[in-house]
């Protein structure tokens, strides 16, 4: 506090204040100095001035003292000392001014004075203190939650899709042979794919539109892998511009086809559509005989993403013949608001 550049502003009100706090309660009459106005009015700027600048070279002193508290009463000490001094020196200037040969009145009065000023000051210097301290602290702890967050997204989007190449590269290899012009369709689509991958890697959100296009070619890649036993419906609203987390259907279309059995016998329907606020996606279920993958990394990456990213969270819904899942799509300013308030 003793070091902000508006001191001199503080010293010149409080010095006023001090003067007029004195002549209201008549303070100046306890003691026989008999000093005019305009002089105690120069008397107590002159003590303000001198205690604030003090107590500035004292904070400015460098001090092995970690703790607030502390480093305040550290403070406060030296600062007494330095009080009495002032009031030495000035009592010798108003016995001089007053032509008194006695310096006790004029020691005592500027004692008291200055005594009031430094203690008043150190209080508000306290108050200060540990607010920014406070401030500090909560700065200090966003920081860390932040990084945290980012620390978990990064972890989390890095398990997205680990063995999709692998797969992708398996289908080129058995259609590449039997028709070329297929096979040059799908590296096409599979190009992308791994573009809209890699430019959104770190993406917290994309807009909805472009996670659209990104899952139409993502689509073209399945069926060619599973034909017409995977029938997926995407049927959307003109109002595109919303957005949720990268690779959100990427993941659901997958996870409904890594639980649900997908044969001429047993197609897998997955619809996606959009529902006021909400971006429905559901698929009808047919458990796979074989039920020992289940590990639920899916659904937990898309559930914990949202809470990373906003307030609003998926609703899933697992009834008798139907999987249902409710996205939130996210407004862009919204969620600059939340990610701003972390």
């Amino acid at each position: 506090m003793f070091s902000t550049k508006y001191r001199y502003i503080y010293i010149t009100l409080l010095g006023a204040y001090s003067f007029l706090n004195i002549k209201f309660t008549e303070g100046d009459k306890a003691l026989s100095t008999n000093l005019s106005d305009l002089t105690l009015f120069f008397v107590i700027i002159s003590l303000t001035i001198s205690v604030w600048e003090c107590n500035h070279l004292i904070e400015r002193t460098r001090v092995r003292v970690e703790k607030i508290t502390s480093r305040l009463i550290y403070q406060f000490l030296i600062s007494i000392g330095v009080v009495i001094i002032l009031s030495i020196i000035t009592s010798y200037a108003i016995g001089i001014i007053t032509i008194q040969e006695a310096l006790l009145p004029g020691f005592k009065q500027a004692l008291g004075f200055a005594f009031r000023i430094n203690l008043f000051l150190h209080c508000i210097n306290a108050i200060y203190q540990y607010n920014k301290e406070l401030n500090n602290t909560q700065l200090e702890a966003e920081r860390l939650k932040k990084q945290s967050t980012e620390a978990q997204l990064e972890t989390l989007r890095n398990q997205v899709n680990p063995h999709f190449l692998f797969n992708s590269l398996n289908i080129l290899t058995s259609i590449i042979e039997e028709d070329t012009k297929t096979a040059v369709k799908y590296v096409s689509e599979l190009s992308k794919v791994y573009r809209y991958l890699l430019k959104n890697e770190q993406e917290n959100l994309v807009q909805l539109e472009e996670e659209l296009d990104f899952i139409e070619s993502y689509v073209f890649l399945l069926k060619l892998r599973f034909h017409e036993n995977l029938v997926i419906d995407i049927i959307t609203d003109e109002n595109t511009k919303q957005s949720i987390p990268p690779f959100t259907l990427q993941l659901l279309i997958e996870n409904a086809i890594k639980h649900n059995e997908v044969s001429s016998y047993h197609k897998l329907k997955i619809s996606i559509h959009q529902q006021n606020d909400h971006l429905i996606v559901e698929n009808n279920t047919r458990a796979r005989t074989d039920n020992s993958k289940r590990s639920g990394i899916g659904l937990s990456n898309i559930t914990n993403r949202y809470q990373l990213l906003t307030s609003s969270k998926p609703e899933i819904s697992n009834e008798t013949e139907k999987f249902i899942v409710r996205l939130p799509v996210i407004d862009a300013i919204t969620y600059e608001d939340n990610h701003n308030r972390r």
